[in-house]
């Protein structure tokens, strides 16, 4: 089992922290762009997300300032994946400006890990960046969901209220999703449901699965799914064939590894239909299991406990994640609310305490 340390989701482009933050390490890659090692990103060539308003973006909102390369409500795939906007962000990354890239939520962009080297770079996006391409002969070879906000839990590092999706919102979902089956999934090889609620309490993405055939996404590999897991075992036997066989990935948020903790931050959760699932995912064939904890002021003395629970179920990977202030954007006080559980930062009162969690010889096995 593996142990990573990842942003719970980055920051809105309009939220200064920067009093917060970590340092960021934009510059330095500009400034080895400047030199004989140049750093590149591969999203620009292979990734897709379709957001709610039917915006279609590059990579995650937030780590590119909501730049959005085209609408499918009312453009083409060609006029969103080899459009003007497009071609200009995948110059931007051929360029090493970057100028398009928020570096102060980028984990990428501060780090030089993940997507900005060429380690898990397929050979369509190494020959784009070898030949310095920006209208490419390919479409995205990962796609994200993100355009349903459907949840059966109102987790309050998420949302004040359980939101499901009205039938007019349906309509409209169904009608952007047809399209992207349509269009967008020719050469996908990746599938991420969802970015933005649960995969299996949205109406729209089980119709997805439920529906989806070979011909619609004839060469996926993987299908990954992210969800709070209660609905797991109810829906799965509703799945078409070709999904079932393509999901290889189901990631689990949890957020403690007690039942009183769960409760507090899976609000509306159940403890016992949560392992019951649990127990259903440990048993399908084909099938990784991945877990999430939020790491926060009530459960960072947990994390120990919760890899070991998470051990219990073959889980392959645990992601520890920060708490953001982005979900609650606007509310009074949003801020001093998020710091009084953003254990992470170092003016929490119990951050020294995070540390020496973190600091643990019981990690030894799982950190690189």
């Amino acid at each position: 089992m593996t142990i990573t340390l990842g942003p719970l989701a980055p920051l809105r482009e309009d939220i200064d922290i920067s009093q917060y933050t970590k340092e960021n390490k934009a510059d330095e890659i500009r400034a080895a762009n400047n030199t004989n090692e140049n750093y590149y990103c591969m999203r620009a060539f292979d990734h897709l997300q379709l957001m709610d308003n039917g915006d279609m973006l590059p990579c995650c909102p937030p780590w590119i300032d909501h730049y959005c390369i085209g609408n499918i409500k009312d453009q083409t795939y060609e006029q969103i994946w080899n459009g003007e906007k497009a071609q200009e962000f995948r110059r931007s990354i051929l360029d090493g400006s970057f100028k398009y890239c928020n570096e102060k939520s980028c984990p990428h962009l501060q780090s030089k890990t993940g997507p900005i080297n060429d380690k898990n770079w397929s050979e369509n996006t190494r020959k784009d960046i070898t030949d310095r391409k920006i209208i490419l002969d390919h479409g995205p070879e990962e796609i994200q969901f993100c355009y349903d906000r459907s949840c059966n839990l109102s987790c309050p590092s998420c949302r004040n209220e359980v939101w499901m999706a009205s039938s007019s919102d349906r309509q409209i979902y169904i009608s952007m999703q047809e399209q992207l089956q349509d269009k967008f999934l020719k050469d996908a090889k990746t599938l991420v449901i969802t970015g933005s609620g649960d995969a299996f309490a949205s109406h729209i993405f089980r119709k997805f699965l439920q529906t989806l055939q070979k011909e619609q996404a004839p060469k996926t590999e993987c299908i990954v799914l992210l969800t709070n897991g209660l609905l797991i075992k109810k829906y799965w036997d509703t799945l078409s064939s070709y999904a079932k066989e393509k999901i290889k990935v189901i990631s689990v948020s949890i957020d403690a590894a007690t039942e009183s903790t769960y409760l507090i931050n899976r609000r509306g959760g159940d403890w016992n239909l949560l392992h019951e699932n649990l127990k259903f995912v440990q048993q399908l064939e084909d099938v990784n299991l991945f877990t999430s904890i939020v790491v926060q002021d009530n459960n960072f003395h947990e994390i120990i406990d919760f890899i070991k629970m998470a051990e219990t179920y073959k889980a392959s990977h645990v992601q520890l994640q920060i708490i953001e202030p982005d979900f609650h954007y606007g509310e009074p006080n949003y801020i001093e609310t998020w710091l009084k559980k953003a254990v992470h930062e170092k003016v929490h009162k119990n951050h020294n305490e995070l540390i020496t969690v973190l600091k643990d010889p019981f990690f030894d096995d799982y950190l690189n």
